[in-house]
């Protein structure tokens, strides 16, 4: 099991993700550049469904089935970090970020 401390960097804070980060959650990921690089999420997105995953993280969290951490920047939630579908050996581990927090040339592709 993960602790649910939160971490820092010198410019981001990782905290567990609840059902309050649903609307920023949500405006995030009502940028189509955003949510096409995502593999299991739908476009546009419910506000609604995004409300439903997040209130679901704290439960995921205790039955150590997924770990999430909202990612934020100046006091301000710009992205999520998680690892799912944990095993004892494996997990997957994905992000997504706000599109002003990408590198200027863009993401990956």
């Amino acid at each position: 099991m993960i602790a649910r401390d939160t971490l820092e960097t010198a410019r981001l804070h990782l905290r567990l993700s609840s059902g309050a980060d649903a609307r920023q959650a949500f405006e995030i990921r009502s940028d189509w550049q955003v949510s096409r690089m995502l593999s299991q999420a739908s476009f546009p997105p419910v506000l609604e469904d995004v409300g439903t995953w997040f209130n679901k993280h704290e439960d995921e969290w205790r039955a150590g089935s997924a770990f999430r951490f909202a990612i934020d920047h100046q006091d301000a939630m710009i992205g999520l970090a998680d690892l799912e579908s944990v095993t004892k050996t494996e997990a997957v581990l994905g992000y997504w970020l706000t599109r002003s927090a990408w590198p200027a040339r863009g993401p990956c592709r």
